[in-house]
């Protein structure tokens, strides 16, 4: 819903089944916004990620895609040998690997900047700026 000129804010309905997505046992997405890959697959690009007690990714995940940004809301994020407690802000870059998991359960929100938010080839919204490059924080492209 476009509440001002330029500013669109999303209200979604509490848990929504169309906007949910089981990652793994124990992690359930509700995507608010997708994203996509340079070859085109569609990825979540922003999150809320509810991880119940005791669940764990299986195996440890190499992010190629995109850095992640996590805001950790409520509970504890484990990642290995670290774990994160409601408050932190996690960025963890592109090339890393990680193994997620929550021993007392968790919420946290996930964003992923670096997907494009068009479909590769498509025609450029008007107004957009999605050109697909991946802006570094120190202003530098990559």
């Amino acid at each position: 819903m476009e509440i001002a000129p330029g500013i669109t804010a999303y209200f979604p309905t509490p848990r929504d089944p169309a906007t949910l997505v089981d990652w793994a046992p124990g992690f359930t997405l509700e995507v608010t916004s997708w994203g996509y890959t340079p070859d085109g697959r569609q990825l979540p690009r922003f999150a809320y990620v509810e991880a119940q007690p005791e669940s764990y990714l299986h195996g440890s995940h190499l992010l190629i895609e995109s850095d992640q940004e996590i805001v950790v809301h409520t509970g504890e994020l484990n990642d290995e040998d670290v774990s994160y407690p409601a408050g932190t802000v996690i960025h963890i870059r592109r090339g890393t690997a990680r193994q997620l998991s929550s021993r007392l359960g968790c919420i946290f929100t996930l964003y992923c900047p670096d997907l494009l938010t068009q479909p590769p080839g498509s025609p450029a919204v008007e107004g957009s700026s999605d050109t697909g490059a991946v802006v570094e924080r120190d202003g530098g492209a990559s």
